[in-house]
């Protein structure tokens, strides 16, 4: 049961646990969403944020242009970078099995 908690230090995880399936105060679970819906990042936001960093501008700057914290924005290239990583060695394994039950010549 949930009795106090730092929401902002939260995993998503965790939020969606609260949210969800945790017995507690409906205000408990009211802020876990909060927490959830204000660390969703538009599209727009998104782009910028990846072009901005691809061109090498400080990611402080990048947080004071779009209104973000110097946290969100860190968890979001962290996020990025851990999910393009994890496809491409799926991606990598998957031709590795392929190469050696002999249906990938390369």
């Amino acid at each position: 049961m949930v009795t106090q908690m730092n929401f902002e230090n939260a995993t998503k995880e965790q939020l969606l646990q609260i949210a969800l399936h945790e017995p507690c105060e409906l205000e408990y679970k009211y802020e876990a969403i909060k927490q959830l819906h204000y660390r969703q990042i538009p599209e727009d936001v998104q782009a910028d944020i990846l072009y901005r960093f691809g061109i090498g501008i400080e990611i402080e700057d990048i947080a004071s242009e779009n209104g973000l914290s110097v946290m969100e924005v860190k968890n979001f290239i962290r996020n990025r970078h851990k999910r393009n990583k994890s496809e491409e060695n799926w991606k990598i394994g998957y031709k590795h099995t392929l190469r050696a039950v002999g249906c990938l010549v390369n």
